[in-house]
């Protein structure tokens, strides 16, 4: 239902139109007038057609989005107000960051604390037609969670330990260890003195193979010797069985 459109060898793509019904009552969401968000029979015009971006967005106003703050409104699009972050689960329009859920109360749409029993559905309408653009993903802009480094272009194997990796190749082309994000401006080599391999450990390297360790190369394990000569049988019966 909220896949986009995408156009063969273009890097644009377009969202689609929806109605969303409740299933309950049969009626639709509805933008009414400036700032009012209603529960009205089908009207086949554009208060009823919405874009479905970090939040609900209605055609007929597209610099608005339905906000949950303190009651059900329409308010300036604010793509990092967590009151209008809204998205469709089980069929309940639900907003998680304040547990709220979008009910009907007569004409009017109303937010609960409590989950509700009736539920919407989507219905396609069409596309939009502002063409928009994909944002490239780089290093720059990627969250600073997870492994590091971010950069990562292509990933080492493990020589000891087959079908893992034990590192990769930053955009420089310069060999990196994989760990956990340790703060802003981390670089492996300037940061990662590690004295031991439990220290390591715990900072989220999940791996086994060589690492620096206090400036001596270290093989640590981070699973038991059984389970590694395990891991080791597993693999060469598989291989085994493939031939």
């Amino acid at each position: 239902m909220f896949v986009q459109k995408y156009f063969a060898g273009s890097s644009m793509y377009k969202k689609p139109i929806i109605k969303i019904k409740n299933n309950f009552s049969g009626k639709y969401l509805t933008a009414s007038g400036a700032a009012d968000v209603q529960h009205l029979e089908d009207s086949g015009d554009d208060s009823q057609h919405w874009i479905w971006n970090h939040g609900l967005v209605p055609v007929s106003n597209p610099t608005m989005n339905i906000d949950v703050d303190d009651s059900v409104t329409l308010a300036p699009s604010d793509s990092k107000s967590k009151s209008q972050f809204l998205i469709l689960k089980n069929g309940k329009i639900v907003n998680p960051h304040m547990n709220l859920t979008l009910g009907a109360n007569k004409d009017a749409i109303q937010s609960y604390q409590e989950m509700l029993d009736n539920t919407w559905s989507a219905q396609y309408v069409g596309v939009d037609t502002t063409e928009l653009s994909f944002e490239r993903f780089t290093p720059e802009i990627k969250p600073n969670v997870g492994t590091w480094p971010f950069d990562c272009q292509n990933i080492l194997a493990c020589k000891i330990m087959p079908g893992q990796a034990c590192g990769c190749k930053d955009s420089v082309n310069e060999k990196r260890g994989v760990t956990y994000f340790l703060g802003a401006g981390s670089k492996l080599d300037l940061n990662l003195d590690f004295q031991s391999c439990e220290e390591m450990k715990s900072h989220g390297v999940d791996i086994s193979g060589y690492f620096m360790i206090n400036g001596i190369s270290t093989y640590c394990h981070t699973w038991s010797k059984c389970f590694d000569k395990l891991f080791l049988w597993t693999y060469h019966l598989l291989l085994v069985f493939r031939c």
